[in-house]
This record gives structure tokens, C-alpha cells and sequence, in this order.
């Protein structure tokens, strides 16, 4: 008898899955897929696998789990006998100790962390050496990789602890958005920063996009940003993400950034009916300085010094002022 023990986030199912396979033959499982109950795919029924395990936190109504398994280079799905609910590995460990069900194998638990490892290498190797033709090349594909593996259900909730050390990661409080943000260190007083985004679409789905893709972003290249806080905003039209970042357009200056976004049906929408100044807010301000910028949850209200244009030096620099937006019937406005 063979067991295979393996963590998997999907779609609105997480957790650590323990799967029992009793027939002969070994099997791999792949991953954890979702259908609607009225369709049909290619799913074999069979009473002789059991899924002993999966979170049904956040489930999707009117949908029901399959297991994708290869056996024999072939890949089918399995309709599973026995559903069961751990909440981590520690759990499904201790009950399988109880029952004394041996001769687990743990080795489809190290995939996250093998993902966490490669992607780590290949960034360090990307932002190595001179910023030339090659070094764009293994930056874009860099970002390519990541990008690949954000689409993938089961990094959803991984934290990515390697990875972590060298880029930004920061998650919505709901755990339904997250963004990967880091400096490409392409050399110079302006940094070029490219941020992905990662999120939970309302069908339940995974996502990932590059919020800042030169190609596709209306925004000039100096107003690249790194995400720093993401807060959520509750409104008649939903829930909102607001973001801040901090970018350095060069000529001894930063900037603190301030975008609103949603998760709509197909990908992030930037909200431009939010902010007063439409699609952002942009704070440039003297390096040696800083904007201060703060968002209080309690009371909804943005706070940041103000920087205004200085005719003599030609920079920006502080006026004695604190601007304050509060979130008032569906938008911020100056208080």
C-alpha cells in the first residue's frame, strides 16, 4: 500500500492532502482541480482511492474537487471516496500515526520549496554582472518564471521564505492579493522596478500579471514603483485595494505612490474613481526626506507631508503641511 502525503493551495481549497492508493501500480498525484457538478470531464470513478483530506475553508458553491494523477505517463482524473478535513500537515501526520498508516512518503512536500529555491537561484543569477542585452534577457525571463509559477494554484499561499529575503512580498490583509516587487538594478540614478501581482479571481481561479509590464502600463518608466502596504477599502462598489509604493525616478529624488485597485473577472482594474487625483498619487520628495505617508484603517484617512517644486534648487521640498484624504461615500477627499 502506498501513501503519498502533499501540501496543495487550490483555488479555494488549501491544506495538506492525504491520499491512499490501493491499487497496484504506483500513481503521482498532480494536483487538485475544481468542476462545476453539472459538467462531466474526463473523470473516473473509483471507490479504491480515498482523499482523506482537503480544507473546504472558502468553498466555491456548486463545485466539487477531482484529483489529476499520472500513472504509467498517463494523466486521468479520480473522483476520490473519502473526503477528510486537516488543518496542516502536523494534523494529517499525527493521524496517520494513529492509524497506524506507514510507510509514507513525504517527497511531493519538498515541491514549493524546490520552486523556492529555483526561483531564488534564478534571480540572483538575473541581477548578477553588467546590465547589458544579456542581463535583460535573464531578467525578463526571470520574471517569465515567476509569473509561471504565480499562475500555478498551489504557490497561492506559500510564502516563498528564500525568495523573500530578496524581493518584496506583501499580501492583502484577506490573503486574496499579493504582490512581488523588486529593483531591477539596471545602474544609474533611476531604478527600474517591476512588480507581479498574484491573486484570487472572483471564479476562484489563480492569477498572476506584471502590473508594470513597459509595453502595456500608460505610466512612464520613471514612475516604477516597489509595493510596500496594501490595505483593503469596502464600498457599495466592492472591495478595493489601496497601495502604496515607493519608487526613485533619479536626480536625488523618491517618490511615495498611492494606486487603488480591484480584482475584476478577467484581472486587477485600477479604480480612477477613488483617489482625487484619479489614478494616483505621486510625492516626490529629497531622498534625505521622507513623505510620511500613513493610512489609518480606523479612521479611513490618508496622511502625508506635502513637497512642493522649489524654483531656485529646482527639487522638491517640504511646505509645513500634512495633506489628509478621508474616505468619504465612496471616494477620498481632502479633510
Amino acid at each position: 500500500m502506498k501513501l503519498l502525503l502533499i501540501t496543495i493551495t487550490v483555488a479555494a481549497f488549501c491544506g495538506t492532502v492525504l491520499a491512499q492508493e490501493r491499487k497496484n501500480g504506483d500513481c503521482r498525484i498532480i494536483r487538485v482541480v475544481f468542476v462545476p457538478l453539472t459538467k462531466r470531464p474526463d473523470v473516473v470513478r473509483t471507490p479504491r482511492l480515498a482523499l482523506l483530506d482537503v480544507c473546504l475553508k472558502d468553498a466555491i458553491p456548486q463545485q466539487r474537487p477531482v484529483v489529476e494523477i499520472e500513472r504509467d505517463g498517463r494523466r486521468q482524473f479520480r473522483e476520490f471516496a473519502v473526503l477528510r478535513l486537516f488543518a496542516d500537515r502536523a494534523e494529517a501526520e499525527q493521524y496517520a500515526r494513529e492509524n497506524d498508516l506507514t510507510d509514507v512518503d513525504y517527497g511531493a512536500e519538498d515541491a514549493p520549496d524546490r520552486l523556492d529555491a529555483e526561483l531564488s537561484a534564478a534571480f540572483s543569477a538575473a541581477l548578477s554582472g553588467d546590465y547589458n542585452e544579456e542581463s535583460i534577457r535573464r531578467r525578463r525571463e526571470f520574471t517569465r518564471k515567476l509569473k509561471s509559477a504565480l499562475n500555478d494554484p498551489a504557490t497561492f499561499e506559500y510564502r516563498f521564505e528564500k525568495l523573500s529575503g530578496l524581493l518584496g512580498i506583501v499580501a492583502a490583509p484577506d490573503r486574496r492579493l499579493r504582490f512581488f516587487s523588486w529593483d531591477e538594478r539596471t545602474g544609474g540614478t533611476m531604478h527600474r522596478m517591476t512588480v507581479v501581482a498574484q491573486y484570487r479571481r472572483p471564479d476562484g481561479r489563480i492569477a498572476a500579471e506584471e502590473l508594470n509590464d513597459p509595453e502595456l502600463d500608460e505610466l512612464p518608466a520613471e514612475t516604477d514603483f516597489v509595493v510596500r502596504e496594501i490595505y483593503e477599502i469596502g464600498s457599495k462598489k466592492g472591495k478595493r485595494y489601496l497601495i502604496f509604493g515607493r519608487g526613485t525616478p533619479g536626480r536625488a529624488e523618491d517618490f511615495d505612490v498611492v494606486r487603488v485597485f480591484r480584482i475584476g473577472d478577467f484581472g486587477l482594474v485600477e479604480d480612477d474613481s477613488i483617489l482625487p487625483e484619479k489614478k494616483a498619487i505621486y510625492i516626490f520628495y529629497p531622498r534625505i526626506d521622507r513623505t510620511n505617508l500613513a493610512y489609518d484603517p480606523r479612521t479611513k484617512t490618508i496622511a502625508y507631508r506635502e513637497f512642493a517644486g522649489d524654483a531656485e534648487t529646482g527639487f522638491t521640498k517640504p511646505t509645513g503641511r500634512v495633506v489628509r484624504l478621508k474616505f468619504i461615500r465612496g471616494r477620498f477627499v481632502e479633510v
